[in-house]
């Protein structure tokens, strides 16, 4: 478990829940949460985080310092708001999130009802907790917002609290009685009283990644 804090540059580990930074679309530098590690399907180290804050392929991404750089984020028919970063020679990567959370396992969104517990990891709100409400869902954010014409389809929707930050930040169930957490996602956004999270096969998918980084994997790099 790192003693630095979530918001610290330099990370020893690029772990799920602490602070990045990249140029967003409007060429402004903004704040946003790491995702998770991945393989993906070359078998190189990286990860996923939220794609609305980057400009597209090619964005470098930093962590104090530039990290990796935006090799997969397709602009058209998305139904993940996701981006994959393949991180730089020498940068570790891990399968776990801030705080000393382990991922054992990850659950699309279809193994996750309606009612079910969740947490949401964010560099804002830290940890904050609620429940599955709804699924499959399609919402327009605002005409800015990078994808399809301003909204996202194949959302969850929940009741967790997040703020300006929290994008990209993994959700995962509660912690189990092994001691581990399952990943269900990225944190989206949020509308009312309503946080959304794109569903972690679905990114998995869209991006061409083969598996989330788990805990069991260790410290890898490139």
């Amino acid at each position: 478990m790192t003693t630095q804090a979530r918001t610290d540059s330099n990370q020893d580990e690029k772990l799920g829940g602490i602070r990045i930074t990249s140029p967003n679309p409007q060429g402004n530098t903004e704040e946003s949460t790491l995702g998770f590690g991945v393989i993906d399907t070359t078998g190189k180290y990286g990860f996923v985080m939220s794609g609305h804050p980057v400009k597209g392929v090619g964005t470098w991404v930093s962590q104090g310092g530039g990290v990796g750089q935006v090799t997969t984020d397709r602009l058209t028919n998305r139904k993940s708001d996701a981006a994959y970063v393949r991180t730089s020679s020498g940068k570790i990567v891990s399968g776990t999130i801030y705080g000393g959370y382990r991922i054992n396992a990850h659950y699309g969104w279809a193994n996750m009802p309606v009612g079910a517990e969740i947490m949401q990891h964010g560099i804002s709100t830290n940890v904050t907790t609620g429940t599955i409400t709804s699924r499959q869902k399609e919402v327009y954010f605002s005409s800015n917002y990078k994808y399809n014409s301003g909204g996202m389809t194949m959302l969850i929707e929940a009741t967790y609290k997040s703020a300006s930050g929290d994008s990209g930040g993994p959700v995962t169930g509660k912690i189990n009685s092994s001691g581990y957490v399952q990943l269900l996602g990225i944190h989206v956004g949020a509308k009312g009283s309503r946080a959304y999270y794109s569903p972690v096969d679905i990114i998995l998918t869209e991006l061409n990644l083969s598996r989330p980084l788990y805990s069991k994997d260790g410290n890898v790099k490139n």
